[in-house]
């Protein structure tokens, strides 16, 4: 599906198998320089019932900062059904972050993965990487097929696009807001990220309320390239407790209409 808005390009969204949200819908929201590719293996795992759409947004080049995304987003997200679950990695999971301060979608939860409150790269790796040493963004562990695989997709990309995504990134800083974000989240970091270091991800998971925090040993930056199958199983589990939490309306009014038996404590 395609859908617009004047003052960008038309926003393609990736779905899942599962195309009607009985339980809900995840939203999956790729960093810069990615695109929903990159979600391919999340998407296929979801349980059943809930719908996957992975949009390719705009590069950063189009935007004057992280609200444009998530007016975007919010502009053009078809139906999500009776649950909607954001999902951003990176500057992905900044746009998640700002999806919930703002509060014109009614969300249920944050899957925050390799993101950060505020993006302070050290000057190092950022003119390596914008040299051309993409494989900063893999862990030790990372498969050589999977890191050439993803370096032949990335050089095609505009330079000046991962040059801005960095500038974009610079100017994040929400610190001072995370206090309201009263939604359940689940922040995932990678413990050899050099684009997003563990201890942002950290300071992260500690400013959101009642967060939790997984950290994949020898990951880097890409972890749902590098742990696709231990990212999409914290998610559904996550997915579960979300449901657990939140009943949806059926089953909320099957719950009021059933009589009471006699004889039972209410």
């Amino acid at each position: 599906m395609r859908l617009s808005l004047p003052f960008m390009r038309d926003l393609a969204f990736r779905a899942s198998s599962e195309r009607t949200p009985r339980v809900g819908t995840c939203l999956f929201l790729h960093g810069a320089g990615g695109s929903s590719l990159t979600w391919l293996s999340q998407l296929r795992s979801l349980p059943s019932g809930w719908a996957g759409l992975a949009p390719d947004l705009p590069g950063p080049e189009a935007v004057t900062g992280v609200g444009d995304y998530a007016a975007l987003v919010e502009a053009t997200l078809p139906a999500p059904g009776p649950r909607l679950v954001v999902i951003g990695h990176s500057l992905g999971g900044a746009i998640a972050i700002g999806l919930a301060l703002r509060r014109k979608l009614r969300l249920h939860g944050l899957v925050l993965a390799g993101t950060a409150a505020r993006f302070p790269i050290d000057p190092s790796v950022r003119d390596r990487f914008l040299a051309g040493e993409h494989e900063l963004a893999f862990g030790p562990a990372a498969s050589p097929a999977l890191v050439q695989a993803s370096l032949r997709e990335w050089r095609k990309r505009d330079a000046s696009s991962v040059s801005a995504a960095f500038a974009l990134a610079a100017g994040h800083d929400v610190r001072g807001l995370l206090g309201e974000v009263r939604l359940s989240a689940l922040v995932v970091g990678g413990s050899a990220d050099r684009l997003t270091p563990p201890h942002l991800v950290r300071e992260l998971a500690a400013s959101i309320p009642g967060s939790r925090l997984v950290m994949l040993d020898g990951t880097g930056h890409m972890l749902m390239l590098e742990q696709p199958a231990r990212l999409a199983a914290l998610i559904r589990e996550f997915l579960e407790a979300i449901v657990a939490a939140t009943p949806s309306a059926e089953s909320a009014a099957r719950s009021s209409s059933s009589p009471t038996t006699p004889g039972t404590a209410c």
